[in-house]
């Protein structure tokens, strides 16, 4: 329930909307999908460095946004 207050300046206090937008938040946080996407991201920011290492010529640059 600590996502409600979010979830209905979102939404616009629609019920059905406001549960929507809290069980999405709680599988997120439950499941703890942002650390995993952190943890995900960081290997694949690795491996295109490689790769640019590898292939200057074709690879100019990889860009990370956090």
């Amino acid at each position: 329930m600590k996502f409600l207050l979010l979830a209905s300046l979102q939404y616009g206090g629609n019920p059905v909307s406001m549960a929507i937008a809290e069980a999405t938040l709680c599988v997120i946080e439950d499941e703890h999908l942002q650390e995993h996407a952190a943890r995900v991201g960081g290997f694949l920011l690795t491996e295109l460095e490689a790769l640019k290492a590898k292939h200057p010529q074709v690879i100019g640059d990889v860009r990370w946004v956090v």
